[in-house]
């Protein structure tokens, strides 16, 4: 489907740890058509709006950031309320899809 835009908001970021991390901000673009492979090895194919946030090697984080660990780590940093949309811009326009917390640790985020 040409013209689809995906965008986020986010609520405000509460500390689940003393943290002096910057909040995400929120951000949008165009859906892209992706391949994959379903569970029966068919040939699928999806619209798809990714997100990443990137700590990046900021000087002075605390906590500090670290790559992800296996397993996973544990250590809650930060979290916010967050919506995900679908339509056109701007970032936050069109329709509501997703409503969820984004929950942010020292090596990954995760919506839950």
């Amino acid at each position: 489907m040409a013209g689809l835009y995906g965008s986020e908001s986010f609520g405000a970021f509460q500390a689940d740890s003393p943290n002096n991390w910057p909040a995400p901000q929120a951000t949008g673009g165009p859906v892209t058509l992706t391949s994959a492979k379903d569970a029966n090895g068919q040939n699928v194919s999806f619209q798809r709006f990714t997100d990443d946030y990137f700590a990046h090697d900021i000087p002075g984080l605390t906590p500090p950031y670290q790559n992800p660990q296996n397993p996973l780590g544990t250590t809650r940093v930060m979290h916010a309320d967050q919506k995900l949309y679908l339509g056109a811009p701007p970032v936050g326009g069109g329709c509501v899809v997703a409503e969820h917390t984004a929950q942010y640790y020292t090596d990954h985020g995760r919506p839950e």
